[in-house]
């Protein structure tokens, strides 16, 4: 193990907890019950896990409507402002993605994370790499074992504490030889000193 990097947790404890990484995180403010129908498995236990629930959808609707915002003064100034059908459309748009159904799935362990699809060994990544946009950045995450998972890394941020588990195993494979572009390498901010570990109450999904 590098002794420039902090230890991997043990797998049942979740004891030592990563370092906090950087980000920015308007998710939840506190941690959400373990329910077996809704926290992917995993080959140990979930350290940490993500859900999604009807209260999400108000993030989701509000991010849609800033993007409109953000999208339509860039392309044509103020002018928008001025015309209801466009004011129409953001609220219809804001409505929709409100009601789309909350099938945001994932869990975390020591090493480990599944994001509703492959369980990726985050210790083992010989690729990491992003595609899209800020506010919507996807992470691509495959492993030696030739598994494969994106997922937007919003939402892996809606858990601090998971994404601190998966941000740990990203780095230790990176100093490991693991493929990353520097593009990736910017958006993740694997440069930043890492933070005082975080703290969290309630239990460990087994």
């Amino acid at each position: 193990m590098n002794p420039d990097l902090p230890p991997k947790p043990d797998p049942q404890t979740g004891e030592p907890r990563p370092p906090a990484a950087p980000g920015h995180f308007n998710g939840l403010k506190e941690p959400q019950p373990y329910d077996a129908n809704k926290v992917p498995s995993g080959p140990t236990a979930a350290l940490e896990w993500l859900y999604g629930t009807r209260k999400s959808g108000w993030w989701s609707a509000a991010t849609v409507v800033v993007l409109i915002i953000a999208f339509l003064t860039f392309k044509s100034g103020l002018d928008w402002v001025f015309a209801w059908p466009t004011w129409l459309f953001m609220a219809a748009a804001g409505v929709a993605f409100w009601f789309l159904p909350r099938n945001t799935k994932m869990a975390a362990g020591a090493d480990w994370v599944n994001a509703g699809g492959d369980t990726i060994y985050t210790y083992e990544l010989v690729e990491i790499g992003t595609s899209g946009t800020p506010g919507s950045w996807e992470l691509i995450l495959k492993d030696q074992r030739g598994n494969v998972d994106r997922g937007n890394i919003a939402d892996y941020q809606q858990n601090p504490l998971l994404w601190d588990l998966v941000f740990n195993g990203i780095r230790h494979s990176v100093a490991a030889g693991a493929t990353i572009d520097p593009e990736t390498y910017r958006v993740l901010k694997l440069d930043e000193y890492p933070n005082p570990p975080r703290s969290r109450r309630g239990g460990i999904g087994v």
